[in-house]
């Protein structure tokens, strides 16, 4: 197989993954399995965790951040529909600390809180 470029993900059996995001996202796209977990050690498990450019859909899906919020449901669950549109940041009572408050597609997140 040949050299793997920047941004590409290498496969322990040498092929090349076009998009290094592919890892840790859920989905087996090395033939030998070995982008996601347990193989890849970045990975903390395939059901816990996504990488950045994805969504943890509650059922432990992986999809892509641009399917969150977009009206149609992607996570068998719902789970990506499901809390759209709602600043949970301006409510003290749910983030608890809104000055450090993020609001997310669903959900949100607090920094130094």
């Amino acid at each position: 197989y040949r050299r793997c470029r920047p941004g590409e993900f290498t496969c322990a059996d040498g092929r090349c993954l076009l998009n290094s995001q592919w890892q840790c996202d859920g989905d087996f796209d090395c033939p030998d399995h070995s982008d996601e977990a347990p193989i890849n050690t970045k990975c903390k498990s395939s059901e816990q965790s996504c990488n950045s450019s994805f969504f943890m859909c509650k059922n432990g899906k992986c999809i892509p951040q641009s399917e969150v919020c977009d009206n149609k449901e992607d996570c068998s669950d719902g789970s990506d529909e499901k809390s759209c549109h709602i600043n949970e940041c301006l409510s003290k009572k749910v983030s608890g600390c809104s000055q450090d408050c993020q609001d997310l597609p669903v959900g949100y997140k607090v920094n130094n809180c």
